[in-house]
């Protein structure tokens, strides 16, 4: 992901917020800005891949395209083919 699309205000307020806390929750074992850095992007990145895999999984929902366990099966492989976590049980 280019760094344009990775970064808006808000994420930037965000970092800096997350800057200013110590090293515990999410961030724990964190001692430096670029430790910090380096995890605030993993877990917003993972949020994004998330956010994703629901829009795909609520489209094909909502078209029917997912009508049996089978359907549902198939689409979880496609889903962990292409790096997503399967969001539906079959």
């Amino acid at each position: 992901m280019s760094i344009n699309k990775f970064w808006n205000d808000e994420r930037a307020l965000e970092f800096a917020q997350v800057c200013s806390m110590g090293a515990y929750g999410e961030y724990k074992g964190c001692k430096s800005r670029e430790d910090k850095l380096e995890k605030y992007k993993e877990l917003k990145n993972s949020e994004d891949k998330v956010r994703e895999a629901h829009a795909i999984a609520h489209f094909a929902d909502s078209f029917g395209l997912l009508c049996t366990k089978h359907d549902i099966r198939r689409f979880n492989e496609w889903m962990a083919e292409n790096n997503y976590d399967n969001l539906l049980e079959p």
